[in-house]
């Protein structure tokens, strides 16, 4: 879903690393990814029984706005044009932010425990939209790794930071749980349902790419593959990743790739 009335939306694709404001940019998505993760993490929470100290009512006051990214791409915009991915990218962000909101909104003021699943989707689909946000703007500007608040401890840290010390992202036994663009860092995976093509020594078919990482995907298809057997997966972009079936189950399949994927390049805007 678009933002139909942003300015953003019909730029043409053009160099972006001379773009200041990017980074500027980069620090909203780092504000908002924090939130959506406790917010997404008391929604699953709630649909999935674990336990958790704050209602659906109180998940506003974690739920991000969108109000200093939009006017970071206002900023941005006066000085240069915005490659077209990233400002749609950032255009169904901001739309899908929204979305949750009402959907929350919605669930709270009704108190009907079966739009519980409506408002932990919603979010969940803000967290990945934010997830390609981040993988779009970290090509133009590369993240340093090494950065204090991109380590767990740090993530830790700053979730603790925002939930006043006791963050529902953070189960009993230590264990980090956010499902938002931070977790990217060390390999989560984005969730998209990108159509591919799909080739072995034996046969070629298409799939459905249902979660990507850097290291590799899972996938949905009708094809027969099998543990161990190489395979080549094709976007209609033309990038083509090479690597192996290391699990199959009903229809489905894990891939391990034999480099690095970007995963932009399997996600759909």
């Amino acid at each position: 879903m678009q933002a139909s009335n942003s300015p953003y939306q019909g730029c043409d694709t053009a160099p972006t690393q001379s773009v200041p404001q990017l980074s500027l940019i980069q620090s909203e998505l780092t504000e908002i990814s924090l939130s959506l993760s406790i917010v997404c993490s008391i929604a699953n929470a709630g649909i999935t029984k674990r336990s958790s100290k704050y209602t659906i009512l109180e998940m506003f006051k974690f739920a991000p706005t969108c109000d200093g990214l939009v006017k970071c791409l206002e900023l941005a915009g006066k000085h240069e044009r915005i490659d077209s991915t990233i400002a749609s990218a950032i255009n169904r962000l901001i739309s899908l932010i929204g979305l949750a909101r009402n959907v929350t909104a919605v669930a709270a003021k009704s108190g009907a425990p079966e739009l519980l699943g409506a408002v932990a989707e919603s979010w969940n689909r803000a967290a990945s939209a934010c997830v390609v946000a981040g993988i779009v703007i970290e090509r133009e500007l590369p993240v340093n790794i090494e950065d204090e608040q991109a380590s767990p401890a740090g993530i830790r840290r700053l979730l603790r930071e925002a939930c006043g010390g006791n963050s529902p992202c953070i189960d009993e036994s230590g264990t980090l749980f956010i499902p938002g663009w931070a977790e990217r860092r060390f390999g989560a995976r984005c969730e998209t349902r990108r159509r591919v093509s799909i080739a072995t020594d034996r046969a070629e078919g298409l799939g459905t790419v249902v979660n990507v990482s850097p290291g590799g995907m899972k996938l949905e298809t009708s094809l027969p593959l099998t543990i161990g057997q190489e395979v080549v997966i094709g976007s209609d972009e033309g990038v083509f990743v090479k690597g192996y079936v290391i699990w199959t189950n009903n229809g489905e399949a894990g891939i391990e790739a034999d480099n690095l994927i970007d995963p932009v390049d399997f996600v759909r805007i």
